[in-house]
């Protein structure tokens, strides 16, 4: 891949098991810009007290230039937007 990250161990997804009224963001990101790029989109989301999860169907073995599939688990609409604007600039 683009930086050959595979060999440095990195998030790819996460959940923080938190209950309650939470909300779902299904989205593909076509042809992304590089796996840095991504991880480095999680890892911030992972700082975010309104993200509750992350699920990607990434791996260190895709093409860039596949289809990627992000689920997102949030409980802020107002975050979520700014969130959104982000995920179109990968």
């Amino acid at each position: 891949l683009y930086l050959n990250l595979s060999t440095v161990p990195s998030i790819i997804g996460f959940n923080k098991y938190k209950e309650g009224n939470t909300k779902e963001y299904t989205t593909s990101i076509n042809n992304f810009c590089c796996e840095y790029c991504l991880k480095n989109f999680i890892e911030r989301l992972l700082d975010n007290p309104d993200i509750t999860s992350v699920i990607t169907d990434y791996s260190d073995d895709a093409l860039i230039a596949e289809t990627l599939k992000l689920q997102l688990t949030y409980n802020a609409d107002k975050e979520m937007e700014e969130i959104k604007e982000e995920i179109e600039k990968l």
